[in-house]
Formats: structure tokens, sequence, C-alpha cells
């Protein structure tokens, strides 16, 4: 085999192996790019806004994630099942804005994964209405051991059922569940572009090899 048809045989193969893997980068662009609705305005735990659907001003509480913590814990609903919860310990203050995920794709929850949010199967193992959400962890100073603004809310009946409202710990049923995702469609993205010019420094490397022997 002479030179030009290795080159030949080298330069297609070349070619059919950037395709491939621009093919891949492209449906990974086409999942991350998945129009996903807009979320909830969720406000702040130090200026919350909705309404209280329980305030609890001190016991253990279900933190999404993290298991049980001790402190204070207020609900708001803040509208379409949309949640946010207030919780506050010794002055360390976790926001959890819970976003209900009933009407998304599986696609569209993969992005919000990939984001920090973790998904919860049932909301209603929370004291939430019932259906999917997406949860997301906000640590903020609440400067006390109880958190700032909205007045006591009718308690559930059942205060220890492991709910984000109640006194246990709820939150195994999360980590059982998805959990958050590491990495993220970016990240993938970029790993395939590396690899692809990875293997094509290696492709022309060898051909430069069999070419200079074919040479001699």
């Amino acid at each position: 085999m002479n030179s030009f048809k290795l080159s030949l045989i080298s330069a297609a193969i070349a070619i059919a192996f950037f395709a491939r893997a621009n093919h891949a980068f492209a449906s990974l662009e086409i999942v991350s790019n998945d129009e996903i609705p807009s979320q909830p305005q969720f406000t702040s735990c130090l200026t919350p806004s909705g309404s209280v659907v329980a305030d609890y001003k001190d016991g253990d509480h279900g933190i999404v994630g993290q298991g049980a913590k001790n402190g204070q814990d207020t609900v708001y609903l803040i509208g379409n099942n949309n949640y946010m919860q207030c919780f506050c310990g010794n002055g360390s203050g976790i926001q959890t804005n819970w976003m209900y995920a009933s009407n998304l794709t599986g696609d569209q929850i993969k992005v919000y994964e990939n984001q920090g949010w973790i998904y919860v199967p049932d909301g209603s193992a929370w004291g939430l209405t019932e259906g999917a959400y997406l949860a997301k962890n906000i640590s903020y100073s609440c400067g006390g051991s109880s958190t700032t603004g909205g007045g006591r809310g009718q308690e559930p009946n059942n205060p220890n059922d492991g709910k984000s409202d109640g006194r246990s710990d709820g939150a195994s049923i999360v980590q059982g569940a998805s959990g958050t995702s590491s990495g993220g469609f970016a990240s993938t993205g970029n790993i395939v572009f590396l690899l692809s010019i990875l293997g094509a420094g290696i492709l022309f490397t060898l051909t430069g090899i069999l070419l200079r022997k074919n040479s001699k």
C-alpha cells in the first residue's frame, strides 16, 4: 500500500470519527437545551411570602437530602402547589424550595437535577400536595433560634408523620430516591469534545508513523 492510499484511508477514518463525535455532542446539546417551564417565584426565608401551612417552634424536622435537624420549621404555600420550607436551628438556616414537578418530562427533570435540585417522587410523603416535586436547599443565616416572618399556622393532625411540616426524619424517603446528579450536560459535552480531540491526535500520530515506515 503506497503513501497516497494510506493517507486517503486515514483521512476517511478521521472524518468518520469526527462525524460520530459531533453527532453525540449535538444529541447532548438537544437534551440540555430542552425547554423547561420557568421556576416559581420563590422569595427568601428572611422575607417570606405566601400562606403559612405549618409552623413548629421546636423539634426535629426532616430536611430533604440531609435527614432530621432540630430547630424551628415553617412551611409556606406560595401557590400552584409550590412550597417554601424555612428551617432554623442555632442561627443556621436552610431554605428548601419545593417545586411541583408532576407536569415535567423526564428530560426536563434531569436538567433541573444537574442544577442541584433533588427529585422527590411524591410530595404527600412530606405533607405537601400529592405528586412529584423537585427540591433545592439554600443555606442562610437566620440569626437566632427562629425563622423570620410569618405567624403560627395550623399544625397538621399528625405531627409525627415524617413530613417536611412534621417532627421526624422524612428525609430517608429522598435518600433512597434520586438525589442530586453528579456532573451535568455541559461537562458531559466537554468530555465528548476532549475525547474526540484525543482520538484524532492518536489517529494522526499513528498515520504519521505508518507513513514514515512506508516511505523507507
